[in-house]
C-alpha cells in the first residue's frame, strides 16, 4: 500500500496571510536596506533611493511576473511624478503588481487580498521607519 499525501486546497485565510506577508516584506525590506546603508554613512541618500527601487524591482520580479514588474514600475513612477512620496508610491506600485499577478478577473476575494496587501505594506513601512529611528536615534 502506497501512502499518498492528500491535496490541500488553499483557503481564503492562507491567501490573506500570503498577501499580508508579501505586502509587508516588499515594503519593508528595500526601505530597511537603503535606510541602513544611508544612515550608516555608507551610501548617499540618492544612491539609497536607487538601491531601494532596484531591490523592490528584484523582489517583485522574484515573486511574480514581468507584467507585475511593469505595473509596479509604471504606478510607482507615475505617482512620484504626481508628487507622492517614494515609499507611498512604491506601496501602491507593489499593490498594482500584486493585483496583476493574481489575475485579470477582479473578484471580491482578489480585491480583499489586494486591500490586505496594501494595508500590510503600510504597516510594514511604518515598522521599518520606527526600527530605523530606534536604531539610529543617536545620529
Amino acid at each position: 500500500m502506497v501512502y499518498e499525501e492528500p491535496v490541500v486546497q488553499p483557503s481564503v485565510f492562507s491567501d490573506l496571510g500570503a498577501a499580508a506577508f508579501t505586502g509587508a516584506a516588499l515594503a519593508a525590506l528595500p526601505e530597511a536596506l537603503g535606510d541602513t546603508l544611508h544612515l550608516s554613512g555608507l551610501i548617499s541618500e540618492q544612491n539609497a533611493h536607487r538601491l531601494k527601487f532596484a531591490t523592490n524591482v528584484a523582489l517583485v520580479a522574484a515573486t511574480g511576473s514581468w507584467m507585475g514588474v511593469g505595473a509596479s514600475w509604471a504606478t510607482t513612477t507615475g505617482l512620484q511624478y504626481l508628487g507622492v512620496s517614494q515609499p507611498k508610491a512604491r506601496i501602491a506600485g507593489n499593490t498594482a503588481s500584486f493585483l496583476v499577478n493574481t489575475g485579470l478577473s477582479i473578484t471580491p476575494t482578489r480585491m480583499a487580498l489586494s486591500a490586505v496587501n496594501y494595508g500590510a505594506a503600510a504597516l510594514g513601512l511604518l515598522a521599518e521607519k520606527t526600527a530605523m529611528r530606534w536604531m539610529f536615534k543617536s545620529r
